[in-house]
């Protein structure tokens, strides 16, 4: 005797199966709540990232001029004649 009735039998047993079938039911006010404060957590994140960036930005051009500084690139600066 087979285990299994028809090829299709092990679908059907998968597809009763009760995935997902967990329901939490909250008011529209928590459900607002809980969705500003995951906004809240990826803005305090992307706005870090943007902080972060922002830093490596200002390295990378103290990093250039200083470069330029030593290989004498930077143009010659004007003194203005003293009165």
């Amino acid at each position: 005797m087979s285990f299994y009735n028809t090829p299709f039998h092990l679908l059907d047993t998968v597809m009763q199966a009760p995935l997902g079938s967990n329901v939490v039911v909250v008011s529209d006010t928590m459900y607002k709540e809980y969705k500003q404060k995951q906004a809240q957590k990826e803005i305090d994140i992307l706005e870090a990232r943007a902080q972060s960036y922002r830093e490596t930005a200002n390295l990378i051009e103290q990093e250039i001029a200083t470069i330029q500084t030593e290989a004498g690139l930077l143009p010659a600066t004007e003194e203005a004649p003293a009165e």
